[in-house]
């Protein structure tokens, strides 16, 4: 089951949350989605993204980044007789999806502005 740490409250379980979405999808839009990127390291540097983050945020809310890591578990304790936290699942549904959005969208402006100006991608 997936829960915050000692002491941790809601508001910062999300920015953990939101925070590690946020890595994880940069690292996948500068690693496997940017073509001048280098071929061939993008599930390496992808797992040590993902590595990173589930290191720092591990600790504060499970580093959970995906709501079927929270949700898959929290179903079969129910089913099971445990008694799943559902009180939890908004901060692992919605810090997610904040974090992978504004991910994208830095991606989206920096890619459009690139464009624009005529700057090339970095290798």
């Amino acid at each position: 089951m997936t829960a915050f740490g000692s002491g941790v409250t809601a508001t910062q379980a999300f920015a953990a949350e939101a925070l590690g979405a946020f890595i994880l999808v940069t690292a996948v839009f500068a690693l496997a989605v940017n073509p001048g990127a280098p071929r061939g390291l993008h599930g390496v540097g992808i797992g040590l993204a993902l590595a990173t983050q589930i290191l720092a945020f591990g600790p504060v809310a499970g580093a959970s980044v995906n709501l079927a890591r929270t949700f898959g578990p929290d179903v079969v304790l129910t089913f099971t007789g445990g008694d799943p936290a559902w009180n939890l699942l908004p901060v692992y549904l919605i810090a997610p999806v904040f974090g992978g959005v504004l991910a994208a969208g830095l991606y989206a402006l920096r890619t459009s502005t690139s464009r624009h100006l005529n700057v090339p991608s970095p290798r």
